[in-house]
């Protein structure tokens, strides 16, 4: 049942079955056949049921006027008529349908066949119901206020706090790292496959890093995140190096293209694995956040798709379910080994980085 019924819930195969459960249905009530039953009930009606009721009439009558008192007897004789007009439908109805008894069973086949139709065309996906919940909380954690009781359970967002106070562009990027890793751990949860997640992954290219805000190794493929917790009106392209972003004060400032961006950690991220980049199964997946308003961005391709922080965890969910598995767990576990050391760097090392990044952003302004 559970093979047949997968079958039948493809939406061409539906509007299949359901058109051809309707013309069974008219087969079954064509014209002609229906102008029989018609002809069969009247016969039975007039043969049974109205000589009855008139039986009943009769006997109704004889026995108000038979007695001294009808007043008080008139109750049973209607009693006696009623019962005789009941008796009259019964005998009725079984001879209808002991003289058309074939029509009835290919006619409760045929029901029984559409019912069943539609109850495979129309049967709840429990998978979808449970996406549609998932969607549902993620649009109410939309409109929720990032309290404290949350900074609690997320470490990550405050941890670089100790000791010297970091900048407010530095604590809008960890809030927004630390938003797209819980969305990919609650996607990889209800997914259910083997995967590994890191965060801040430091990929060894000449001349410094690359850095990887959330990196994803999962059995459909590798994921990397470039997380950008902005704020305004963005615009942008494919092929220009830089986008613009104007602020809620009317301010026009530049951000690095993070297509760009997330194509060279992709490039680093192959050489450091090994892998060739057109054999390698990698999705390009640039988030920004709640705040950041997309007005003019480029389209999503297979490998490539720009998302909002809120609905990456049901757009991911959704590419997972629509990806077969293509490494192994033995694959996912190695990489992760191997990436794990580029997570652990000293804070003079991230130093560095981001001083280097710095400079070759102003150099490019």
């Amino acid at each position: 049942m559970i093979v047949f019924s997968k079958i039948f819930m493809t939406p061409l195969i539906k509007k299949f079955m359901l058109l051809l459960s309707l013309f069974a249905l008219n087969a079954f009530a064509n014209d002609a056949m229906v102008s029989q039953m018609a002809n069969g009930f009247f016969s039975s009606f007039f043969s049974f049921f109205i000589p009855i009721v008139a039986l009943g009439a009769i006997l109704s009558v004889a026995l108000s006027l038979a007695q001294k008192k009808p007043e008080k007897l008139a109750y049973g004789c209607g009693t006696i008529f009623l019962l005789l007009v009941v008796a009259g439908l019964i005998l009725t109805i079984v001879d209808f349908i002991r003289g058309h008894y074939v029509v009835f069973v290919v006619g409760g086949i045929i029901l029984v066949l559409i019912v069943l139709i539609c109850y495979l065309i129309f049967k709840p996906d429990p998978k979808e119901i449970e996406l549609q919940k998932r969607a549902n909380e993620i649009k109410q954690r939309k409109t929720a206020a990032f309290t404290k009781e949350q900074l609690s359970v997320h470490p990550a967002i405050y941890e670089d706090a100790v000791g010297s106070m970091p900048s407010a562009t530095e604590i809008a990027g960890k809030i927004g790292e630390d938003k797209v890793s819980r969305a990919v751990y609650e996607a990889c949860q209800f997914d259910g496959r083997h995967y590994k997640l890191l965060r801040n992954v430091y990929v060894p290219i000449r001349g410094g890093y690359s850095e990887i805000d959330v990196l994803l190794l999962h059995e459909t493929g590798v994921y990397v995140f470039e997380s950008k917790n902005l704020s305004g009106s963005i615009y942008g392209d494919e092929d220009h190096a830089q986008w613009q972003r104007f602020k809620g004060n009317g301010q026009k400032d530049f951000v690095p293209n993070p297509i760009k961006q997330n194509d060279g950690h992709i490039n680093a991220l192959c050489a450091f694995l090994r892998q060739n980049k057109y054999q390698f199964r990698v999705f390009s997946m640039i988030v920004f956040g709640t705040k950041a308003n997309l007005k003019y961005v480029p389209e999503d391709k297979s490998l490539v798709s720009i998302h909002e922080v809120y609905n990456l965890e049901m757009d991911l969910v959704k590419r997972m379910k629509s990806e077969k598995n293509f490494y192994s767990a033995e694959t996912i576990d190695s990489w992760c080994n191997k990436l794990l050391p580029c997570t652990q760097l000293s804070e003079e090392e991230k130093a560095s980085h981001k001083k280097r990044l710095t400079k070759r952003f102003r150099r490019i302004n």
